[in-house]
């Protein structure tokens, strides 16, 4: 991985670091640490996990679950068609995978490695967020075809997969984001150039964010004070209360992830700059609104997610058939996880399972 020119990588993250704490004595080698693995309830064991799409070309999928402390590969789960995201409940116990064709869910245990049951919301389902108790989740699909877009939200209730709501936002929703009380979910659609926010309370639209160009990736930061949005060659964020401007960074391309750290000061954007150019791994310091650092990442410009402590970020390699697993302080790799043979990674989540 090629970085910029000037500052070492890990000496531009914690001079920006600094800058944005403004905290006078602040000892910056515990800035750029990573961060403290969430708690874990007294008496309980935890592992993290990091879950892997794959798809081969007849459209039949897999998980591959990773031991995300060693990179090392322990399990594998077949899936009926191509897996397009993966999203795991508040205790990490249960992953929700939506699925490219209907029944359009399908719900695995972490702990066994198996799958619990599949759930008809719907082919073409994209993007996934559960409500902070576990009790719901959100569920966008859409598709193209040759009479226009459809799509919308199923509101699925997580202990039985019946679809208790269904609701109509955009054109063609494949991205969601929830607040950190769940009381608010974003929808963007990929045909527009807005969101819609959801009150989950009533499971109706409520507002309008408007972003004025397709909303590609969007996430939400730990405290709920701003919405992120990836859009070609640009990273915004909005007040989630009042929908205002809060920022803008330019970026150098199509954005294929975008993941928060835990803190919320960095975020990470996997960028696709074109057939000739290498993908880049794109940080910003999101209190400056300024790109941190840029590296080059290979043909990596997938989905990307962040392990629990914050310590490495996994970038899908979709035309290289792997995942590429980057240190998150040198923004340097460290290895990548081969995809089973004929099949190239979709999607990623890492997740710590109490």
């Amino acid at each position: 991985m090629a970085a910029d020119r000037g500052l070492s990588r890990r000496g531009l993250l914690i001079a920006v670091l600094a800058g944005a704490a403004g905290v006078a004595g602040t000892r910056l080698s515990a800035l750029a640490a990573p961060l403290a693995a969430p708690t874990v309830p007294s008496g309980q064991a935890a592992r993290t996990v990091t879950l892997i799409g794959h798809a081969d070309r007849a459209g039949h999928g897999s998980i591959t679950v990773v031991d995300t402390d060693s990179n090392t590969p322990t399990g594998s789960i077949p899936l009926r068609t191509r897996p397009n995201a993966i999203t795991t409940s508040p205790d990490g116990r249960t992953a929700f995978v939506a699925t490219q064709f209907a029944p359009g869910l399908t719900v695995i245990d972490t702990r066994g490695n198996t799958i619990s049951r599949v759930d008809a919301v719907g082919g073409f389902t994209n993007s996934i967020v559960f409500t902070p108790d576990g009790a719901h989740a959100y569920v966008a699909s859409g598709s193209r075809a040759a009479d226009g877009v459809t799509g919308g939200v199923a509101v699925v209730d997580t202990a039985t997969g019946a679809v208790v709501a269904r609701i109509a936002a955009g054109l063609l929703p494949h991205q969601l984001a929830i607040t950190p009380d769940g009381r608010r979910v974003f929808v963007a659609d990929e045909r527009g150039s807005d969101i819609s926010v959801v009150d989950t309370a009533t499971n109706a639209v409520i507002g309008t964010v408007r972003t004025g160009r397709a909303p590609l990736r969007i996430a939400m930061d730990s405290k709920g004070s701003r919405l992120f949005v990836a859009s070609f060659n640009s990273l915004a964020s909005y007040d989630p209360t009042t929908f205002a401007s809060t920022g803008n960074t330019v970026l150098a391309g199509y954005p294929g992830g975008l993941a928060l750290g835990q803190s919320g000061a960095l975020a990470f954007v996997s960028l696709y700059t074109g057939r000739k150019t290498p993908a880049r791994l794109t940080v910003v310091n999101t209190a400056a609104n300024r790109v941190l650092t840029q590296v080059d990442n290979g043909n990596a410009r997938g989905q990307l997610a962040i392990a629990p402590r914050g310590d490495k970020v996994f970038v899908v390699n979709p035309v290289d058939a792997q995942v590429s697993v980057v240190d998150t302080a040198t923004t340097t790799q460290i290895t990548t996880l081969p995809s089973p043979a004929a099949t190239t990674p979709t999607c990623v989540a890492v997740t710590q399972i109490t």
